[in-house]
This record gives C-alpha cells, structure tokens and sequence, in this order.
C-alpha cells in the first residue's frame, strides 16, 4: 500500500500558508524563468556585437 502524498494533495497547512502568504513558489519560478530569459538575450546581444538594451523599469513587488 502506497500511503505517499500524491502532488495533487496537499496537507492543509501548504493550503493555509497558499492563502496567507500566495503562491510563492509559482512566483519564484515566474521570476526565475524571466532572469534566464533576460540573461540569455543579453549574453546573445553581446555575442552578436550589439550593446545590450537597457532593462524596462519595474514596480517594486507590494
């Protein structure tokens, strides 16, 4: 008998903490996946000769 968690359950604290905090590991992942974007179109600007363009401004996260 597998009594293993699937990834669909949760305990009910992860759901607290989904409620009080937000999903920070989506929007770590989020974050995450854009530095690499931005860093691999910045590594290929300067591979190809061309100055790299400046990064949009942001809003500081709330």
């Amino acid at each position: 008998m597998n009594t293993a968690p699937t990834q669909s359950e949760h305990p009910p604290i992860y759901e607290e903490l989904l409620e009080e905090l937000g999903d920070v590991p989506t929007d770590v992942r989020t974050v995450a996946e854009r530095v690499m974007q931005e860093s691999e179109e910045a590594v290929a600007s300067v591979k190809g000769g061309a100055a790299p363009r400046p990064a949009a401004p942001r809003k500081p996260a709330p």
